[in-house]
């Protein structure tokens, strides 16, 4: 699995320093036009924003969208004539989606054939001009497929993609920021705190704008939608216990309901067995009472009605 270069924080003293310029690393990409320390010498917060482009790229495309064929660099040397290793050049960020293997921190043409698909640069202010004239020009006839030119002081963007054999400028997108064909992203800018440092920042975003998240980011949302789920199952369960309790509450309401129903209707048969009882009581003293009198006539004696 490709990985990005550097790690999510960068200090100065892990920026790379330039080799002895009498040694072929040293020696300069267009011409020897300038000093190496120019170009690789890059300020700390150049090292911040190179790593956060490279993390959370690294992430979108190995975690969001699972590729396998890509590479990602960054302050390292790209190698681009391979009969003269003294011809090479150290951009800020490279990018590729598009590889079948990748020998890491160095870009070998020898090796991939081509250079890489999108390169980005930093502004400062001893490499201003050339990022903006020699290195454009050496891209172009090296085939970078999309530049982009970014100065982090003044927030200005000047963003190239390959029409044929020449640069054509990309305008920026109507809702901001500038996109990336090759990486079907676009580069938008961000106020926000990133290693302690609040600045404006240049992120990757979807079309539509969406900041892709840096991998801290993506890590806390994940830790918040567990303790989101976790909370919602507990929630739930409660509920559902709850639920059981007035279950078992109504139930036993039903039982004692019932029981009460049982017992109301053994009064019930009580009060009627009662009133049978009395009945046959009463039709029994009805009946000696007849019997009596029919006995008093027998024997003469006259009774009064009632």
């Amino acid at each position: 699995m490709p990985t990005a270069l550097l790690p999510p924080a960068i200090r100065p003293s892990e920026l790379p320093r330039p080799s002895d310029p009498t040694s072929p690393v040293g020696v300069l990409p267009c011409d020897g036009d300038y000093q190496p320390e120019e170009e690789l010498l890059e300020s700390f917060l150049h090292g911040l924003q190179t790593s956060l482009l490279l993390s959370i790229l690294a992430w979108y495309l190995g975690h969001m969208r699972g590729l396998q064929r890509w590479a990602l660099g960054g302050h390292g040397f790209l190698f681009y004539d391979p009969t003269n290793r003294r011809r090479h050049i150290g951009p800020d960020f490279w990018a590729d989606v598009d590889v079948d293997h990748y020998p890491g921190k160095t870009w070998e043409w020898s090796q991939m054939g081509r250079p890489p698909a999108v390169i980005l640069e930093l502004v400062s202010p001893t490499t201003g001009v050339n990022d903006r004239t020699d290195k454009r020009d050496l891209y172009e006839r090296l085939g970078v497929r999309e530049y982009f030119c970014y100065d982090d002081e003044t927030h200005v963007m000047v963003a190239y993609r390959l029409a044929g054999t020449r640069y054509q400028q990309i305008a920026p997108e109507s809702g901001g920021g500038w996109f990336s064909q090759e990486l079907g992203l676009k580069l938008v800018l961000w106020e926000g705190e990133f290693v302690n440092v609040r600045q404006t920042w240049l992120r990757w975003a979807t079309q539509d704008g969406e900041l892709i998240p840096i991998p801290e980011e993506a890590a806390d949302a994940a830790e918040q939608r567990a303790v989101t789920a976790e909370t919602r199952a507990v929630t739930a369960e409660t509920r559902a216990v709850t639920a059981e309790t007035r279950a078992v509450t109504a139930e036993t309401r039903l039982v004692s309901a019932e029981a009460q129903v049982v017992e109301e209707r053994a009064r019930a048969a009580s009060a009627e067995e009662r009133a049978r009882q009395d009945q046959s009581r009463a039709a029994a003293a009805e009946a000696e009472t007849r019997r009596l009198q029919d006995l008093l006539r027998t024997l003469g004696y006259t009774t009064r009605p009632g």
